[in-house]
């Protein structure tokens, strides 16, 4: 990780943090008005203590505390680690009258590895918002910056570091109960780091340099701005369902037009229409459902592009009286950096059961499937070009102990294996790690 970009990127969260701290402050009166009844859960007062202007609520975060065999993803020589992630967060809420409020939201996570200790590394999350209070609408505007040590996508085995910093402004109309309207701008900027390639030590010289080099590829092949506009509304058609449609136009610019010395121009319009509905959370069945149209253009006509099918679901139903099964349904597009596939078409199907044994004590089942699917042949060596297509299969166990009402721990065993039509990316991974979910 660069040391040098990874303050370079922290000066304008901390500049941000600073503008909102001194304008707070200067708020002679603080009531708990609208901000209390906002249905943004980052607005919420619920368990938060009160420090000057703000409303704060700490956290501490402990997850992935386990054993993975396979850190570094090697089709090839497989590396086995114990690890653990953990690190301190905050929310805090700035009511301003009945006006507006502020919100802030950080957690810093540190991911430690016993032996592996290259692959040490810091993440962040940090999103703020001010949320303008005028009868039936809300006018807001939202920042947020993830940076993480991740592999930036499915086809990508390198660890690199992915920093989105993402700005959202936009009105909410929200005339009643039975529905609401929300027309925004969104732009998000990708960043990428190769850093390091995360190779096992006294790897061979050539070997790092290669690695390095693919790395730095794609990095540069992803890097890029996303600009759009959008409009989602919900309307109440049934005492515990709604209707969904979603709108959104906008465009894709890459930062680098040169890789590896060839020129590759792959900006490009993104338009999609998706509908659906929306169940409430009282009901027995509960979450989402839509489905619609994405048309991806690009500028480059020697580039394929994409119309098609698009689809995001998530729905839980309660069953034998103590039970919940979960399904998840997924089918959209991401950015490729393999041969001349400006995307891959990217799908998931995901099933669990969870069943409470006693009122604390539960055992949660899950199989996910993802596939991904690249249009455009490639070459795997020279002379072999094949169509590659990926399946990821993931299957978990998960026991659970509640300790209180919004605290969980546990324990997660899984499995994962990619099989591709291109062999040299076969890959698997066995996992126990535990678990601490804390819901407010």
């Amino acid at each position: 990780m660069s040391l040098t970009s990874g303050r370079a990127s922290s000066r304008p969260r901390a500049a941000l943090l600073c503008g909102i701290l001194l304008l707070s402050c200067e708020v002679v009166s603080i009531r708990a008005g609208h901000a209390a009844e906002d249905p943004d859960a980052d607005f919420s007062l619920k368990e938060t203590v009160q420090v000057g202007p703000f409303h704060m609520a700490p956290f501490f975060v402990l997850k992935d505390f386990g054993y993975d065999d396979n850190t570094r993803l090697d089709a090839r020589r497989s590396s086995g680690d114990f690890m653990v992630t953990f690190g301190p967060g905050a929310r805090a809420v700035a009511p301003v009258g009945r006006l507006a409020a502020f919100s802030i939201w950080d957690e810093i996570d540190y991911a430690v590895f016993a032996r592996e200790s290259d692959l040490n590394h810091v993440n962040n999350s940090l999103r703020t918002k001010l949320h303008l209070y005028l009868r039936d609408f809300t006018v807001y505007a939202d920042g947020e910056q993830n940076s993480t040590r991740d592999r930036p996508n499915t086809e990508i085995d390198f660890r690199i570091r992915n920093t989105a910093t993402a700005g959202k402004f936009g009105t909410t109309w929200n005339p009643g109960s039975r529905g609401k309207v929300d027309v925004f701008l969104r732009r998000v900027n990708y960043h990428y780091d190769a850093g390091k390639p995360d190779l096992p030590p006294g790897s061979d010289p050539n070997t790092i340099q290669q690695a390095s080099n693919t790395a730095d590829a794609i990095a540069a092949q992803l890097e890029r701005d996303e600009t759009a506009i959008g409009f989602t509304g919900s309307l109440r058609i049934r005492p515990r369902t709604s209707a969904l449609l979603d709108l959104r136009s906008g465009r894709i610019d890459f930062a680098n037009t040169v890789i590896n010395g060839a020129h590759l121009q792959r900006d490009s319009a993104s338009h999609s229409v998706m509908g659906g509905l929306e169940f409430d959370p009282a009901g027995s069945l509960r979450g989402y459902f839509k489905v619609g149209l994405r048309h991806l253009a690009p500028d480059n006509d020697k580039l394929d592009g994409f119309t098609g099918l698009i689809a995001d679901a998530s729905l839980s139903a309660r069953m034998l009286g103590r039970g919940e099964a979960r399904a998840v349904y997924q089918r959209d597009t991401g950015f490729s950096t393999v041969g001349d596939n400006l995307f891959f078409i990217y799908g998931k199907k995901a099933l669990s059961y969870e069943h409470f044994l006693t009122s604390r004590v539960s055992l949660e089942l899950g199989r996910q499937l993802e596939s991904v699917d690249y249009p455009v042949p490639i070459e795997v060596t020279p002379g072999n070009i094949r169509h590659r297509q990926d399946e990821i299969l993931t299957d978990k166990v998960t026991f659970k102990y509640r300790l209180g009402p919004s605290l969980r721990v546990g324990l997660s065993v899984g499995r994962w294996n990619r099989d591709s039509t291109v062999g040299l990316v076969d890959a698997s991974r066995n996992t126990i790690t535990t678990l601490l979910e804390y819901t407010p």
